[in-house]
């Protein structure tokens, strides 16, 4: 029963990845468009290649990521805060780098590394305070 449990948080955990690497890689090259391109206007098409390369990148780098992350370093913290720290990483370290470059391969490089620095972040703050509340 257990080995289930683990397999359906797992898959959860992939989902929601998933779901949020796509947004933060969506949200990431639309402000890239706003910001490189002057008027901001997308077509219909633009905006179904935007949504792919989001879901190539972001959703699947965010499936996989997530579930290692969560496992191995936030385990303890909530699910909300894990996903939504992570999330908020990501977009900024990548959307700084996208914008202060234009290189769309270093945007997703850095939009990892901001991953990983709140996901430490996180887990690092929940151990702070897991440590005061047993007096330590």
């Amino acid at each position: 029963m257990r080995i289930k449990r683990i397999a359906a948080v797992t898959a959860g955990l992939m989902v929601a990845g998933g779901v949020f690497g796509t947004i933060a890689g969506m949200v990431v090259l639309i402000a890239w468009g706003m910001f490189d391109g002057g008027p901001f206007h997308f077509t219909l098409n633009d905006l179904s290649l935007l949504l792919q390369i989001s879901v190539i990148f972001g959703g699947v780098l965010g499936a996989v990521l997530g579930p290692v992350a969560a496992w191995l370093l936030m385990r303890h913290v909530p699910l909300g805060l894990a996903v939504g720290g992570t999330t908020l990483g990501t977009l900024a370290a990548g959307g700084v780098a996208l914008v202060a470059t234009g290189e769309p391969a270093l945007a997703m490089l850095y939009g990892m590394a901001g991953f990983a620095i709140s996901a430490i972040g996180l887990r690092l703050r929940v151990l702070r305070r897991e440590r005061r509340l047993l007096g330590s």
